[in-house]
């Protein structure tokens, strides 16, 4: 898949809102991507485009998302739904939300499986009991006739993932699906949509704020700041190299073993609303290494190689001394 110059803005009572400017994203075959940003930067928007599920004060301007040769944005409401839930898929962040309360899991899963693979009912739950237990629940029967208040967050976060991948999507959205389970269910999950990959050799957008997720599941990062991407590259580069201020300073708020109490950096400010589209650099007021070119044009994203691709003048990624110890201040 690639999405160029893709420009989506809502409609508010305050003005028009740039909830996305993004030049360039591409997503490889059979990959994991992980899409990563403070909340605000416009992942989970990303995510909700591609699939053409935006709210109805939002506005498509401009833009191409072309998924195997083809521009979703072109597709008819008719023919996304041939596309949606059956090549691409997405599994979200809550899933108590995404499960009807007053239906068993199962019949949603069984429906599913009825209408895009044109089988029998007896078919779909079969389908629908293999694909529980390829995600590992057990007593995959059981779980079938279960309502979603009687299975732990793990356990409902797996049912969803057996339902994007019961139709064998090629692109799988995964919008931040670990965040609400503590740390040894999260283990899992990963754990296991890593095999999930290898099994049904689909591409997997990982969308998350967690850079040590990141670091342990994906091929390449891509990293978001004010509805567009400002450095996209292998996973190593990005940890081992990173060309942008922002993607350095996320790093550096990561926590650490032994670090001391009260040491921990931040990143000054918050994304910012976008109402009016500024020439330059949407992260000039908080970059610590700015410039007076990043105030008046915006930067081109660039290749430094490797597929390492960075928009800005610097392109080294490089912070003030007083910031490379992590004493809290940018």
């Amino acid at each position: 898949m690639q999405i160029r110059n893709l420009k989506v803005a809502f409609r508010t009572y305050g003005g028009r809102v740039q909830a996305l400017d993004l030049h360039r994203l591409d997503v490889r075959p059979g990959e994991i991507l992980g899409l990563v940003g403070e909340t605000g930067s416009g992942k989970s928007m990303t995510a909700l485009s591609i699939l053409r599920l935006l709210d109805r004060k939002a506005e498509v301007q401009s833009g191409e998302i072309i998924f195997q040769g083809e521009d979703l944005l072109k597709k008819t409401e008719v023919e996304m739904r041939t596309i949606r839930g059956r090549r691409i898929t997405m599994v979200f962040q809550d899933p108590m939300s995404s499960l009807n309360p007053v239906f068993p899991v199962g019949e949603p899963l069984v429906r599913i499986i009825a209408a895009h693979e044109k089988v029998s009912f007896r078919a779909a739950r079969q389908r629908a009991i293999d694909m529980l237990a390829l995600v590992r629940l057990p007593s995959p029967e059981k779980v079938l006739s279960a309502y979603p208040h009687e299975l732990s967050g793990g356990m409902r976060q797996r049912v969803m993932i057996a339902m994007a991948l019961s139709s064998n999507p090629d692109l799988l959205l995964a919008d931040e699906p670990t965040t609400a389970l503590d740390v040894t269910i999260q283990a899992q999950i990963l754990r296991l949509i890593e095999e999930l990959r290898a099994h049904i050799n689909a591409s997997i957008v990982f969308i998350t704020h967690n850079l040590g997720v990141v670091a342990r599941i994906a091929d390449r990062v891509a990293v978001m700041y004010a509805g567009d991407v400002v450095e996209i590259g292998s996973t190593a580069d990005i940890f081992r190299n990173p060309g942008h201020p922002y993607t350095a300073l996320l790093l550096q708020a990561i926590p650490r073993l032994g670090q001391k109490r009260g040491t921990l950096p931040v990143i000054e400010g918050t994304v910012p609303v976008v109402t009016h589209p500024q020439p330059g650099c949407y992260f000039y007021p908080r970059c610590p290494v700015r410039i007076e070119r990043c105030r008046v044009e915006r930067p081109e994203a660039k290749d430094l190689g490797d597929g390492h691709w960075v928009a800005c003048w610097k392109q080294d990624g490089r912070l003030p001394p007083d910031n490379s110890e992590g004493n809290g201040e940018v």
